[in-house]
């Protein structure tokens, strides 16, 4: 991904440079434990995020689907099924002769496919 470092400031990520972060660890150090990430830049461009370790774990358990948010989004989709539109879809596509399944199947193939 190669992102401009403007798009970083703009996401409030204070940039040191790689040689800044060899030099000046201590300092980095206090700006991450201060403003909990800062970005590296290595020729004006990002590099990587350091951030706090409280900051690392926050987004590797925002990252963990809950059981409880997969149990909500199943029971939402299992609710929108059980009414009668998906099963009036259903039969009218099983009421259809051959050659009527072989133009909607076809039309649907030229839908999906990308625009050149």
């Amino acid at each position: 991904m190669d992102l401009a470092l403007d798009e970083h400031r703009s996401a409030r990520l204070l940039p040191f440079t790689r040689t800044e972060l060899a030099s000046e660890l201590p300092r980095v150090s206090r700006a991450v434990a201060a403003q909990g990430e800062v970005v590296i830049t290595s020729h004006n461009k990002p590099e990587m995020v350091l951030m706090t370790l409280e900051r690392y774990l926050h987004l590797q358990e925002a990252s963990r689907p809950s059981l409880g948010r997969l149990s909500q989004e199943f029971e939402q989709l299992y609710r929108a099924m059980q009414g009668s539109e998906p099963l009036d879809g259903v039969s009218s596509v099983f009421a259809l002769d051959g050659e009527a399944l072989g133009r909607n199947a076809q039309l649907a193939a030229q839908k999906s496919r990308p625009k050149a």
